[in-house]
């Protein structure tokens, strides 16, 4: 539904930079950046809707893959 780097606008108003994504359980998972403040967000589309994750086991899970995955890019990046 939505690709990095993509801007969206959410129903708390600020805007948010996809920065990266990935599928997990069937779900895919979107890591944001709110563009103005910085801060994170990582949601999951249901009925091609965001829905933020705010279970503490799921989003240690989640900041683990995505910190993988961009050490992976970055390796690639220098390469």
């Amino acid at each position: 539904m939505f690709n990095e780097k993509d801007i969206l606008t959410l129903s708390d108003d600020n805007k948010y930079a996809v920065v990266s994504k990935c599928s997990l359980d069937n779900k895919i998972y979107y890591y944001l950046m709110n563009i103005d403040s910085l801060s994170i967000k990582f949601c999951f589309e249901k009925n091609n809707k965001l829905v933020e994750v705010n279970d503490r086991g799921e989003l240690e899970r989640l900041v683990s893959i995505f910190s993988k995955n961009m050490r992976k890019e970055l390796r690639e990046i220098k390469e």
